[in-house]
């Protein structure tokens, strides 16, 4: 059995642009269907923009609390001058963490640690905490880089994909059967 996509095709362009019931019902069921699916769409634009600046907001903030997380546990070492037990802790925390970034060095220039390389972070993502012997941060004892790939995680990104084309589909069903049920309402006859 053959089906005729383009017979169907032309059968139902043909209805579309008829001066009869069916050709006007045609016509309804495509403006109906036209304006609500854009309308749909336009408040799924929407809906997208707001999800993707939470996201970074929130990766921001996620990257802020690491940041000083990390600074909080290397400042005794750093005081101490165990260094050492700094470059463990930074093997750990960048083996262990999504930082891509992680550079330590005293302040005539000497790293600590540094691994990763420069040109996969992103600039928005970089952030440097210094560590002072007094608290008047007067004397510097070590500069802390953390660089993080994006500010986003990509599995959050990549979820948030497919939420949003099962939304998009669900939106492209959903306008179809409304402007069906509109049309068969309003347009049919009595």
């Amino acid at each position: 059995m053959e089906v005729d996509l383009f017979g169907r095709l032309k059968r139902v362009l043909n209805g579309l642009f008829a001066e009869n019931e069916t050709g006007i019902r045609h016509r309804a069921l495509l403006f109906i269907f036209g304006y609500s699916f854009l309308i749909l769409l336009l408040f799924s634009v929407v809906s997208v923009a707001i999800l993707l600046s939470s996201l970074k907001e929130e990766g921001s903030r996620q990257i802020d609390s690491y940041e000083k997380l990390f600074t909080a546990y290397v400042t005794q070492d750093v005081l101490v001058g165990r260094y050492d037990e700094l470059f463990r802790k930074c093997r750990e925390s960048f083996e262990n963490t999504r930082v891509s970034r992680l550079l330590m060095e005293n302040p005539s220039g000497v790293k600590i640690c540094d691994f990763g390389a420069e040109n996969h972070v992103s600039s928005s993502a970089v952030r440097e905490a210094l560590v002072h012997f007094d608290e008047e941060k007067h004397f510097p004892a070590m500069r802390i880089q953390l660089g993080f790939d994006s500010l986003v995680p990509q599995r959050l990104v990549n979820r948030s994909a497919i939420l949003i084309l099962t939304f998009g589909l669900f939106l492209f069903v959903l306008s179809f059967a409304v402007s069906r049920v509109v049309v068969r309402r309003f347009f049919s006859p009595a």
